[in-house]
């Protein structure tokens, strides 16, 4: 993983991270969605980067290179949008160059200086994504994009200083110019809150997915994929999946997200001191009775 030097700021805002980085596969592989998903995202993301490298762009064909996930928390969003880079890397095979993963803490570019905020956007985007890109295609995650895109009209100057709103002016403008001038920038937006963010920059997505809850069949991949990689190194966890008894769980778990059902079966592991120290001891009957315990209202707000 490659941390970026720049400005003192932009050094704190941006980590890169090559394409071919095995826990970028990982993420992409090991994350379970609805069929289609996956293939929807990554075709949108090769669309843009190949009609705008090939200056396919502008008013017959607005393309933005924007990409946005929305969707509760534990889903898959974050995951899958740096999986993504991986799935990019491969299709084009270095066809623009070596592709790689950006990742930028929305955090901390607002500052309390006036008019600082929108400095900062204005040199990630058109300072710092440029000269990255030179080298081959960029896959841009900004996580909870509302912390930059913020609902104008939701808000209020009382509960959100002008110079926010000011940013968020400076990150339309700013995407506006990178689909212009780098059309080697896919840019990828995640939000828990898809109502906090600004309507200018939902309109110019070029895909909007809400990733759901896991139904229970996607629920039962999970468990199979947690298990399995147990199974690799505690052999007795074989016996969970030799069991046929996942579905029965999986059908328990309905209404969990992604992150909660793996948790789950940690939840299991630590119920008795024996699994705590070697999980193949675990039995089916120490996942349903983990479930058992936890009131559905937990459930749903966790």
């Amino acid at each position: 993983m490659e941390h970026f030097h720049g400005s003192s700021q932009m050094e704190k805002a941006i980590v890169v991270t090559g394409a071919h980085e095995a826990s970028l596969r990982e993420s992409w592989d090991r994350i379970v969605v609805p069929a289609g998903i996956k293939e929807r995202l990554l075709n949108h993301a090769l669309m843009a980067i190949e009609l705008r490298k090939n200056g396919v762009a502008g008013m017959g064909l607005p393309l933005h290179g924007l990409l946005l996930l929305s969707g509760r928390p534990g889903v898959g969003k974050s995951s899958l949008a740096r999986g993504l880079g991986s799935q990019v890397s491969i299709a084009l095979a270095e066809r623009y160059g070596p592709v790689r993963v950006l990742d930028v803490n929305l955090h901390v570019l607002p500052s309390e200086l006036l008019g600082r905020t929108q400095r900062n956007i204005i040199q990630l985007f058109e300072e710092e994504l440029p000269a990255l890109a030179e080298d081959g295609p960029l896959i841009v995650i900004l996580d909870e994009i509302e912390a930059l895109a913020i609902s104008r009209e939701r808000s209020s100057l009382e509960t959100n200083p002008a110079d926010v709103f000011r940013g968020t002016a400076a990150l339309l403008s700013a995407l506006d110019w990178v689909a212009r001038e780098v059309p080697g920038v896919v840019v990828v937006g995640t939000t828990n809150l898809p109502d906090a963010v600004d309507a200018a920059i939902m309109s110019r997505a070029d895909l909007w997915l809400e990733i759901p809850l896991p139904t229970v069949r996607v629920i039962e991949e999970i468990l199979h994929d947690t298990f399995e990689e147990l199974a690799r190194l505690y052999p007795g966890c074989k016996s969970i999946l030799d069991s046929g008894r996942l579905r029965e769980v999986a059908q328990q778990l309905e209404g969990f997200d992604g992150r909660q059902v793996r948790k789950l079966v940690a939840d299991a592991l630590a119920s008795r001191v024996e699994t705590a120290l070697d999980p193949s001891k675990l039995i089916v009957e120490d996942l349903f009775g983990v479930v058992s315990s936890r009131p559905r209202s937990a459930i749903r707000d966790a």
